[in-house]
């Protein structure tokens, strides 16, 4: 008797990400190494370009298509501060935190629209003057170590929870597009 082998199961795209963001922690220390400020800046208009492509496929005129993009809004910003509570939990910063999720966001994109924006941040970033540049990733490593402080002088996990939830508090106000 021959066992049959089992294939994995093929997750869409939005599965994929999830599944990615749940097996993958980007670990992310302040300053940024070049090639993580690099997609830190690439991530941005990356990852909005590919939600304007897939946009396409959404009738916004269609109210089962708005209330089912309502659902999936609600859903996601409860899953992003779940992500965030378990990612200070497990010695993250929220700064670590958001900017390891974008990063994870951006990795997970196509290779060749990664190279793109890639090599867009990398024109961009040569325009900004060195100085400015260093204000800014300066002004990073000081946020980053003041979370840092904060949660190293709180004792218990629950403190930890409450003080994501008071910084990171997601609009339950939709934009008027999905009303």
């Amino acid at each position: 008797m021959q066992t049959e082998e089992k294939t994995p199961p093929r997750h869409n795209h939005r599965q994929a990400a999830t599944l990615f963001m749940a097996i993958i922690e980007p670990k992310v220390s302040f300053p940024l190494s070049d090639e993580d400020d690099l997609k830190f800046h690439a991530a941005r208009d990356a990852l909005m370009e590919h939600v304007r492509t897939e946009s396409e496929q959404y009738d916004l005129n269609d109210h089962a298509v708005k209330a089912k993009l309502r659902g999936k809004t609600l859903t996601n910003q409860d899953e992003v501060q779940q992500h965030m509570i378990k990612a200070v939990q497990d010695g993250m910063t929220m700064q670590e935190a958001r900017v390891g999720m974008i990063i994870a966001q951006f990795e997970d994109l196509p290779k060749d629209k990664q190279e793109a924006a890639i090599q867009r941040a990398k024109e961009h970033r040569d325009r900004i003057p060195a100085g400015t540049r260093e204000k800014v990733i300066q002004r990073m490593a000081e946020r980053n170590r003041e979370e840092r402080e904060q949660l190293n002088n709180m004792a218990s996990p629950a403190a930890k929870t409450e003080w994501v939830q008071k910084r990171y508090q997601p609009s339950k106000k939709l934009p008027p597009t999905l009303q």
